[in-house]
């Protein structure tokens, strides 16, 4: 019992150590270069399509102008109070859809602040829905809105 107790002791820093330096050989060797290659190796084999180089990418078209002149008060005032409105009615869509009463009856009366607009994206999803799931959606959320 105290041998195999020993041969323990001693194996696994032996084992360990070879570990190591297992990783140092294989991490210093990863500099090597391949040897070239031959050059019968280069030419295709027969049934074999030859390798064609990638072409380089296109470089990007150019950015367009930025205009240096800030944007004016009320136009920065009202599309920050369209994002808002925005974000909250997708929220409003996501709780019809999941039928979250609580979240619809804490979200309508701040839609309804700003009903023209949140009647419109409603009426714009109803005609842009693509497929029946989306078009159910959109008919609740908007007779969610008119109420």
């Amino acid at each position: 019992m105290d041998d195999r107790r020993g041969l323990l002791i001693l194996a696994v820093p032996l084992l360990a150590g070879a570990g190591l330096l297992a990783v140092f050989l294989f991490r210093a060797g990863a500099g090597l270069e391949l040897p070239p290659r031959r050059q019968a190796d280069a030419v295709p084999a027969a049934g074999r399509p030859a390798e064609r180089p990638v072409p380089a990418a296109a470089a990007p078209p150019p950015a367009p102008p930025v205009s240096r002149t800030p944007a004016s008060e009320d136009k920065i005032a009202k599309a920050t109070d369209e994002a808002r409105v925005r974000s909250t009615y997708q929220n409003f869509r996501t709780a019809v859809a999941t039928g979250n009463r609580a979240l619809l009856d804490a979200l309508r009366p701040i839609l309804l602040r700003d009903r023209e607009f949140a009647l419109q994206m409603a009426s714009q999803e109803l005609a842009t829905a693509t497929s029946a799931m989306d078009r159910e959606i959109a008919e609740k959320t908007l007779e969610a809105l008119r109420r």
